[in-house]
């Protein structure tokens, strides 16, 4: 009763039906040790689930590791791949550990198909297609979303087809292709609405509101969201407040009223402060308030605004560090080179161009490539002007304009990519102890150069670099000695303890 109520999200009356259940395991003093282990084992998966529901990570994972510890300690093998899926669920969508997420996630798969527990397999795999579409390997992402689905139509788990349908939808739209999108999300609804599950139909209406958002549509988005305001006051609107909160944010945003705008960044800022809220919904908080803090530049001119930008992108780069994403690192460096380029810093743009670049590539990021590409031309072809318009203090929209910074920042929106850190003592620590090119953020597996302050560049990385300006980005020495230096100054250098010799 409990896990139906639980999957059912009745979460206070399934709450009620567990402490009823841990309140009669305590006067089972006849049962042997075996089976009281194996009953509080199942209650703490289901608590496990249980607090999952409740956005409570910590107490999910705690009951989750609880129930794994009893279920190996005695020999209940065929049991442990549900606590292991739960914690990888809780890992991905609440830790943003993505690495543990897989670890648990893999075993879980495993001990699932050794004792062919096809509803586990089914959600493990959704799992995998939900951690893969985080990093941005969106055609795997799919792969793992059609075989849980092809699994879940043969147990005629329909709300499990609910939730696929729905992840689905969100790769097609990460890719562009908003109208495959909109027939997944139609099929999602479709289905949420057969079984009643108010959770499916909520998670549906928050998808599309957010699609119409993405297309400019405001008449539809405003159309969705008047449908979700239905769920307002049932206990189940809890688990979509936040999108319910940044949904209707995000519409006033579309307003071109100026008020709505202010009301919109007030909205943001609270959602920003929120702690309960998500990885995603944060996201789309931090990059819609950029976004709004840009338009403000463009109109008032006034270089100020960048400096209120920084907390904001402060806590982008936190966010980034923990999905470890190419994609949204490719993304994030042309941005940066763009807002470089309004503040006519020039090298310091082709540095994060060089990155963007190398990422593209180390990751086959095709699209990306050529984007960049593209770019990184574009920049050479307009180092003169860009000289000109420094010496004469041009107007930041004449900037804007020139280095398509509004395309840009139109993009991030719509893929809700995410800022990334910068070069700093730290992550070059932690780079050599894991032999991480400083670059490109790839694991250095073949040719390794290192410098004399212990920065680790990939043989290509190092070739870019060399060929940009020859020195290293950590501490300025010259990464080739037969090559010219051209000097790049930050205000704030980055020291680390010296060692060794290159090689």
């Amino acid at each position: 009763m409990a896990y139906a109520l639980t999957m059912l999200l009745s979460l206070d009356k399934a709450f009620r039906v567990i402490e009823e259940s841990e309140d009669l395991l305590k006067t089972c003093t006849k049962e042997s040790s075996i089976i009281i282990a194996q009953k509080q084992a199942s209650i703490d998966y289901i608590k496990g689930l249980f607090y999952f529901y409740k956005r409570d990570a910590d107490l999910g994972i705690k009951h989750a590791e609880q129930s794994l510890k009893l279920r190996e300690e005695y020999g209940f093998t065929h049991e442990i791949a549900e606590p292991l899926y739960v914690l990888g669920l809780i890992y991905s969508l609440y830790k943003f550990d993505y690495d543990l997420a897989k670890t648990y996630t893999e075993r879980s798969l495993k001990l699932a198909k050794e004792s062919n527990q096809k509803y586990i397999i089914a959600y493990t795999l959704l799992i995998f297609g939900m951690l893969f579409a985080l990093k941005g390997e969106m055609e795997r992402s799919l792969v793992y979303s059609k075989r849980s689905l092809a699994i879940s139509e043969e147990l005629n788990n329909k709300r499990l087809i609910a939730s696929l349908f729905n992840n689905i939808a969100e790769v097609h739209q990460r890719q562009g292709n908003l109208d495959q999108a909109l027939f997944y999300l139609e099929k999602s609804l479709l289905v949420a609405e057969e079984i009643e599950s108010n959770w499916n139909i909520g998670n549906a209406l928050v998808s599309i509101g957010f699609l119409y958002i993405t297309k400019n549509d405001r008449e539809n988005a405003e159309k969705y969201f008047e449908l979700l305001k239905k769920f307002k006051g049932q206990e189940i609107i809890s688990l979509h407040d936040e999108h319910y909160r940044l949904h209707k944010t995000l519409i006033l945003k579309m307003s071109p009223r100026t008020r709505n705008r202010a009301k919109a960044e007030e909205l943001l800022k609270e959602i920003i402060e929120d702690k309960r809220i998500g990885v995603e919904s944060m996201t789309k908080a931090l990059v819609n308030l950029c976004d709004l803090l840009l338009g403000e530049l463009r109109i008032t001119n006034d270089i100020e605004v960048i400096d209120e930008l920084k907390p904001h992108i402060n806590q982008l780069i936190n966010i980034a560090e923990k999905t470890k994403s190419s994609w949204i690192l490719t993304e994030t460096y042309l941005l940066q080179a763009k807002l470089s380029l309004i503040t006519f810093k020039i090298k310091k743009a082709q540095r994060f161009l060089i990155q963007a670049q190398q990422i593209a590539n180390r990751f086959n990021l095709n699209q990306l490539t050529k984007k960049i590409a593209k770019e990184n031309d574009d920049l050479l072809k307009k180092l003169d002007l860009w000289e000109k318009l420094k010496e004469a203090g041009a107007p930041i929209a004449k900037r804007f304009d020139l280095a398509r910074l509004d395309d840009q920042i139109v993009g991030m929106v719509q893929n809700l990519t995410m800022l990334t850190p910068q070069v700093t003592e730290e992550k070059i620590a932690i780079h050599k102890e894991k032999k991480i090119c400083l670059v490109c953020r790839g694991e250095v597996l073949r040719y390794t150069y290192i410098c004399e302050c212990g920065a680790i560049y990939c043989e290509n990385c190092a070739r870019a670099v060399s060929n940009l300006e020859n020195i290293c980005w950590a501490c300025d020495e010259p990464i080739d000695y037969l090559k010219s230096v051209k000097p790049y100054k930050e205000e704030e250098k980055v020291e680390v303890e010296k060692r060794g010799k290159k090689k």
